[in-house]
């Protein structure tokens, strides 16, 4: 039984971030390829050349349910120019799912509904390395990037209320490589377009989001803990970014 409501949780989870798609504010930039992997990125780049991103994720989701354990899920998401068929994607020998939607081709794995796993990717500073088939315009190639840790939320506390004429503090233990970055969305559950962002900031451990910030937002609100590592590689004449984070998230009540 305890199988079966797990289950149920990181199905209807899957549900949750790919419902999402069409609200996420984090494109990794807004000329080139958008971000559909349901799962909040950094905006790398203002460039229009990149021609396709591959992204590995760690989504640590803490309901705040009595008797219901976070839940982590580590997945795997590309897409390369308009999103083009790519041929065969694998990172670390596992390969990806291939979705197409309305003429669109993405990658993805584990998908909406399923629960295969993203085999042998590990959060831990650990080498990530993507194998791209191609097809069509889009060449053969590969490229690899360094994971960031795992890391745990200290302030604020799930599902806590919060004043919004008080600065936020929030705070993490700060563990892993000296190039990891963070990225840190706050997101209205009632009003999925009043959105709070800061990004690009120093893996120091802490961050304080001004009050005057929070103005936009009331009741229950998402908070997105993003830590990333990610590289830019030139194959064939084309620029691709390979993405790796952990995402943490928790909810918040703002009055």
């Amino acid at each position: 039984m305890k199988y079966i409501r797990l289950t149920t949780i990181i199905l209807a989870l899957l549900i949750f971030t790919v419902s999402c798609q069409e609200d996420s504010p984090n494109e990794p930039n807004s000329n080139g390829p958008s971000n559909s992997s349901g799962q909040p990125m950094p905006k790398i780049t203002e460039s229009s050349d990149i021609n396709g991103i591959l992204a590995t994720i760690y989504y640590d989701f803490d309901a705040g349910l009595p008797g219901v354990p976070a839940i982590g899920l580590a997945m795997g998401y590309a897409q390369f120019g308009t999103m083009v068929d790519g041929g065969t994607v694998a990172i670390n020998n596992t390969e990806l799912d291939k979705n197409t939607q309305g003429g669109s081709v993405f990658y993805i794995k584990p998908g909406p509904g399923s629960t295969a796993q993203l085999n042998d990717v590990s959060f831990n500073g650990s080498l990530h390395k993507w194998n791209v088939s191609g097809s069509g315009n889009i060449l053969e190639f590969e490229g690899d990037v360094k994971s960031p840790s795992k890391f745990n939320v200290t302030a604020p506390k799930n599902n806590t209320t919060i004043s919004k004429s008080n600065d936020l503090n929030i705070t993490w233990v700060r563990t892993g490589l000296s190039d990891e970055k963070i990225l840190i969305n706050l997101i209205s559950l009632n009003d999925s377009k009043s959105i709070v962002t800061e990004q690009d900031l120093t893996n120091n451990g802490s961050y304080k989001i001004a009050s005057s910030k929070l103005s936009s937002l009331s009741g229950k609100v998402m908070v997105q803990i993003v830590k990333y590592r990610y590289k830019e590689i030139s194959a064939n004449d084309k620029t691709y970014l390979i993405i790796s984070e952990v995402v943490k998230s928790l909810t918040l009540t703002i009055q």
